[in-house]
């Protein structure tokens, strides 16, 4: 991206929208910036040159899992109208 990259991205999204799943899907084969991507919440960093879409599948399901136990409490918290 020419004015941001995917960390500052991925930031800004983690703060406006916590419970955001991010997966971080990089060119970049650098411990750091898996690290710092991890840092700001991304629930995963995939490494393109040793991807495996096995891997990238496996992720999807778990992230799916999630997010529909977060949606399931969520919905649970306002279910009849109790805003």
């Amino acid at each position: 991206m020419p004015f941001m990259d995917g960390l500052e991205l991925g930031r800004i999204v983690k703060e406006r929208f916590p419970d955001t799943v991010i997966i971080f899907l990089s060119g970049y084969d650098d411990f750091d910036y898996a690290q710092k991507a991890i840092h700001i919440g991304a629930s995963e960093y995939l490494f393109k040159a040793g991807f495996k879409k096995k891997k990238l599948i496996s992720v999807f399901k778990e992230d799916k899992a999630y997010c529909r136990i977060q949606a399931t409490q969520y919905f649970a918290k306002y279910k009849g109208g109790q805003y």
